[in-house]
């Protein structure tokens, strides 16, 4: 997740949104984020965080990136005959 993929979420240019900010990356049924050498840093749920290590996200978790805050809502995919 970076500068462009904010724009898309914000509808607007974020120029403290690093190129390459953060990652989301699915592990099975959850998700973890790590922030990817970010400027301006990442933030879950108010606390900082450290860059190449790696955070499981809850539901309703609160990421921010540059003064925008994202709420985490992962919702999987229910498979047809499930």
């Amino acid at each position: 997740m970076g500068r462009d993929y904010a724009v898309e979420l914000f509808g607007k240019s974020c120029p403290f949104v690093s190129r390459i900010h953060a990652a989301f990356i699915p592990d099975g049924k959850n998700f973890i984020i790590t922030d990817k050498g970010s400027l301006n840093g990442t933030f879950l749920n108010g606390e900082q965080l450290k860059g190449g290590f790696y955070y499981r996200l809850e539901k309703g978790d609160i990421i921010s990136l540059a003064h925008r805050e994202l709420s985490f809502m992962f919702t999987p995919k229910l498979r047809r005959g499930s």
